[in-house]
């Protein structure tokens, strides 16, 4: 289980990749599976904290990233929407 820790300790690539997830795929390259399941562990963690977050901008955040789903294939983490979400409004 990942150790939470202050938001502003995470990289900065954590908050795009979380904007980006969200339009399309994002694949991740590790150079071994236990590398990807470290970093999935480290971006389940920035969601909870990004979760108890009260400040506006990680608010709107913390929606997007209810709307992600990670998997691993190999070394290869994916980033991907569960739905595709337009102007705020959920779409199927």
């Amino acid at each position: 289980m990942a150790k939470y820790r202050p938001i502003e300790t995470y990289p900065k690539e954590y908050f795009s990749l979380f904007r980006m997830a969200n339009e399309k795929p994002v694949h991740l390259e590790h150079e071994n599976r236990t590398q990807a399941e470290t970093t999935r562990s480290s971006l389940y963690a920035f969601r909870q904290v990004l979760y108890q977050q009260t400040e506006p901008t990680y608010q709107q955040l913390a929606i997007l990233a209810q709307n992600i789903r990670f998997t691993i294939t190999n070394s290869t983490l994916t980033a991907q929407p569960i739905r595709k979400i337009e102007n705020g409004n959920n779409t199927t």
